[in-house]
Parts: structure tokens; sequence; C-alpha cells
């Protein structure tokens, strides 16, 4: 098969070795090689692929879904993503029910931590500009944060992490509640000083 009639049959700039089977099935893994080589694609990992004439376009929670499948963005990038932090974040961060990994790729890396299955809730599926990606809600994204980062256990780690307390309040409480009882004592302990930090 010819690139260039190989890169009609794409839609969009992500693709992997599954799509290739569905729409080009005379695709040989020595033409993915070639291509690699002559800069046409990328390889982000075994399987997962972009096409280099769109790849800038492509957000990064667009491909953290297709890096590690299932996975939702949370944690530090999330956050900040809903304000509730203000630093800027240079990695992007997920949650999956697979082991931790890190992925290093052009976009940056891409840190995913596990999650145990009764913990793996949360998230909604937002659109990119190519395909859809699941990112944690903002009561989730707090937990998981809190969860994961167990050197956090005072009011001195809390204020360390400079939340919004205002963007914090808007957040729907009933909500935080109720994902909250999923989780140990210690995360509840921090959510409660979290609440009473403009008390």
């Amino acid at each position: 098969m010819r690139y260039i009639d190989f890169r009609q049959s794409f839609a969009v700039p992500i693709f992997t070795s599954q799509d290739i089977k569905l729409l080009a099935t005379d695709v040989t893994p020595s033409q993915l090689t070639a291509w690699q080589k002559n800069s046409y694609i990328t390889k982000i990992r075994g399987g997962v692929y972009v096409f280099n004439d769109a790849k800038d376009n492509i957000t990064p929670e667009e491909l953290s879904s297709v890096i590690v499948e299932p996975s939702y963005v949370s944690l530090e990038l999330a956050l900040f993503r809903y304000n509730l932090i203000p630093e800027a974040i240079f990695a992007t961060t997920c949650i999956s029910s697979k082991n931790n990994r890190t992925h290093d790729t052009y976009l940056g890396l891409f840190n995913y931590q596990h999650l145990k299955p009764e913990l793996y809730f949360g998230y909604v599926q937002q659109q990119g500009k190519f395909r859809p990606y699941f990112i944690a809600e903002p009561e989730k994204a707090i937990l998981d944060f809190l969860y994961l980062h167990p050197q956090y256990n005072s009011i001195e780690d809390v204020k360390g992490l400079r939340l919004d307390i205002e963007t914090f309040n808007d957040l729907d409480h009933k909500k935080l509640d109720v994902y909250s009882k999923a989780f140990p004592s210690r995360v509840n302990r921090l959510i409660k000083i979290i609440r009473n930090l403009d008390a």
C-alpha cells in the first residue's frame, strides 16, 4: 500500500494496530518502519502511532486515552484544568486500572497511576478535536490526588497544595461526600480540613 492511500484511510491522526487491521489490512510492519524513518508517522508506543502532518494539533488529553486503555486524566492535570491549583502541569497525569507506568512522548511525559477497581469511577467523556477522552470530575480528581499522595497528612500539607478555596467551595459537595465514602479515613479527614481552611 502506498503511504498516500494509507493516510487517506484514516479520519483522525491517532491510530493503533487494531485500526490498521480494520482499515488497512495489507500494510506490513516493514512499511510502518519505513514511514517512521521518512517522518510520515511517529510511534508513541507499541501499537500506537500518530501522523506527523497533524500531530501538533493533537492534545495530550486525546492521546492519553489511547496510550493506555482504560484510563482517564486526573490528579495534577485535572486539578489544573478545573482551576483548582495555580501551577501549570508539564506532565499528563492519569488514572488507570492497569499497573503504574510512564511513557515519554513528543507531547511530554504521560504518568499513569493504578487505582483498584472499586475506586475506578467518577470520570466523564469529553470530545477533543479528533477523538473523545476521559477526565475525572473535579470532585474525584481531588480524592484521587489525596489518596495517591499519602505524604499529604496534615493542615500544613493541605495548605501547600495552594488549592483555590473559592473554586473548591463551588464544587458539588453532595457528590464529593458520596464519592469520598469509597476512600479511607485519611482522605476524608483531609477533605474536612480543606472545607475548614476559609472558616
